[in-house]
């Protein structure tokens, strides 16, 4: 009995199944108790018995239960003298941060079996994932000289490489390794360091390699279409997303890659993906995707069509959101609010609030919009959202508690850097930014119409420039926030910052009449728009910067109550709840700026109340 007890469990434990292991084996420590107490133990019982500990120490292990875990890891290894309870002890032991620790228990692992291949590797991935590099190649070398071929060891030990700084040795360790059957995730690593190389005929060699080996992986494949992509070589890429898309028909993030790409090629047939997916799978969860993207485009009509028929069939909140917005934008006020209804309410739902909110403007119910702001605004971290959409109510309420949030006299700085910066470094700026510019149509989530985008993190970028500017405008704005009263520190931080972070940084190049939408930023406390080149500015308010204005809804129009002239080396610093926009700049010229988001350093309670 006790025997098939221990199977089942062990059973459950190989099918990552840890409670169900769990409550069959504890039941037997009181049997491990009471055969310690007796003298006609057997090896077979020790066998039995550090299996269940084993197993039973890995299982709570496995569900968060450190505590637990730990002890019967002692109970184990006090008992048994094997590399594996060791080793796997240490495992846990850097699971909860003890990694001095961790690395004396690999050790005393390998004092029991020098070659103890579970060991050496363990412990330099532990040592690699705490920046130990130097370390974790020696253990790396280690565990090689017991398997030569182990695909792990070769790339962690590749990559400790990389980390300090021997890159050439990478390459060379991974060129020798790469005739393998299974070397694929070797080649994928060298065909990366070629491409940080800019060596782009030997890194498409490998990853096209990869990727024609491996037709169903998706970060092969996904690593090839990059590559096609810095080429340019959009055909091949597209073809690259739809033979992926034949093994993953509803695979969210291969579907998003391949519409922005269509996107940003100006494809006349940008939803055609899409719409296979959903006239076969019309209750997938890739449907509300589609129909974001239908709503971004203004098709309201096809995503009212799309949502009504997956709302009917499927509970989702975040289906009845949009849904509500649709229809309120097709002006079905009253159908919007009986669709937000439908949402559960065991707790607040900030989007469904929102929405409500705009709708309830939309009738010109003020009271009670007000009513649901202030609750979305008293919340005790409110949303940037939540704090502009409560204005708004404030606003239009003709509330004076409105003026106390949207103080652009107090909470807006202009500055003007030309003076202050040197010349040269203005100018190597603009140039660098410019060549950052690789698309050439704008992000469709984003507030930008008409023109490009930089993507990822401009100031996470290695460019002289770039890192000049950032640590200098630093300066500008810790001076800013300084100089504030100590009313508006209680406002934005509840206490004087230390310093500053940038939470976003990015830099927008508007097109031919480009212009952004009015919007707020969600991620930082206040955001900043410095001004590279404004030839596309005009004295008559052409690509001006824009206050006070919000984009709730085509039923509600507001005019905009503060306005900056953008000029070339001049930053404007304002509260990142206030929104903010441009007119269209005029045709002739340019406009490119830098942007960012900033939150306090140290802080703690940084939100705005």
């Amino acid at each position: 009995m006790l025997n098939k007890q221990f199977e089942q469990g062990l059973a459950y434990y190989r099918c990552n199944n840890y409670s169900q292991a769990l409550h069959l084996l504890l039941p037997l420590i009181q049997v491990i108790d009471d055969r310690d107490d007796r003298d006609d133990r057997d090896d077979r019982d020790d066998r039995d018995d550090r299996d269940v500990l084993y197993i039973i120490a890995q299982s709570f292990r496995r569900i968060g239960e450190y505590s637990k875990s730990e002890c019967f890891f002692k109970k184990l290894i006090s008992k048994y003298s094997h590399p594996a309870f060791h080793c796997a002890y240490a495992g846990l032991l850097n699971d909860i941060g003890k990694v001095d620790n961790a690395i004396s228990y690999f050790n005393k692992a390998l004092n029991i079996d020098s070659e103890y291949f579970d060991a050496h590797y363990n412990k330099a991935l532990t040592l690699m994932s705490n920046n130990r590099f130097e370390e974790a190649i020696l253990s790396f070398n280690f565990s090689r000289l017991i398997f030569s071929e182990h695909t792990g060891a070769i790339i962690g030990l590749g990559q400790s490489y990389v980390a300090t700084g021997r890159v050439t040795d990478a390459i060379t360790l991974y060129e020798k390794c790469i005739n393998k059957e299974e070397s694929a995730l070797v080649m994928y690593q060298l065909g990366k360091l070629y491409l940080s190389r800019d060596d782009y005929d030997k890194a498409g060699y490998f990853l096209k390699l990869c990727a024609e080996r491996y037709p169903e992986n998706r970060i092969f494949n996904f690593a090839y279409i990059d590559f096609l992509q810095l080429q340019p070589n959009t055909e091949i890429a597209l073809q690259c997303y739809r033979k992926l898309l034949k093994y993953y028909p509803l695979d969210v993030e291969i579907h998003e890659r391949l519409f922005n790409m269509l996107w940003n090629c100006h494809s006349n047939n940008i939803f055609v993906e899409y719409e296979a997916a959903y006239k076969n799978n019309p209750l997938d969860v890739l449907t509300l995707e589609y129909a974001y993207k239908l709503i971004k485009v203004d098709n309201l009509i096809l995503a009212k069509n799309v949502l009504e028929h997956y709302t009917f069939y499927m509970l989702n909140d975040r289906a009845f959101v949009m849904f509500a917005h649709v229809l309120r934008e097709l002006g079905e006020f009253e159908r919007s609010l009986v669709v937000l209804d439908k949402l559960t309410i065991d707790k607040l739902n900030i989007d469904a609030m929102y929405e409500r909110v705009i709708t309830l403007l939309c009738l010109k119910d003020y009271s009670q919009a007000l009513v649901c702001a202030g609750l979305m605004y008293s919340q005790p971290q409110p949303t940037q959202s939540s704090i502009a959409l409560y204005a708004t109510v404030l606003r239009i309420s003709n509330r004076e508690e409105y003026n106390d949030i949207f103080n652009y006299k107090d909470f807006i700085g202009v500055f003007d850097l030309l003076s202050e910066f040197n010349p040269d470094l203005h100018a190597q700026l603009t140039i660098d930014v410019f060549n950052l510019h690789s698309d050439n149509k704008y992000p469709i989530n984003q507030s930008l119409r008409v023109g490009s985008q930089t993507k990822g993190e401009l100031f996470n970028l290695e460019v002289k420039s770039i890192c000049d500017f950032k640590e200098r405008v630093r300066y500008v704005i810790e001076r800013f926030i300084s100089s504030m009263p100590d009313v508006l520190f209680q406002r934005f931080f509840r206490s004087k910052p230390v310093s500053i972070d940038f939470s976003g940084s990015w830099s927008v190049n508007l097109g031919e009449f480009g212009f952004h939408l009015n919007h707020y930023h969600n991620s930082g406390v206040f955001s900043a728009c410095y001004y590279l080149t404004t030839s596309g500015v005009t004295n008559d308010g052409n690509g001006w910067l824009q206050f006070g204005q919000p984009e709730l809804s085509r039923w509600l129009k507001l005019e905009p109550e503060f306005v900056v002239k953008p000029e070339a080396g001049k930053l404007v610093i304002f509260p990142s709840y206030m929104w903010h926009g441009t007119t269209p700049k005029s045709n002739d010229g340019e406009r490119m700026t830098i942007a960012f988001d900033i939150l306090p350093k140290y802080v703690p309670e940084h939100h705005i109340v």
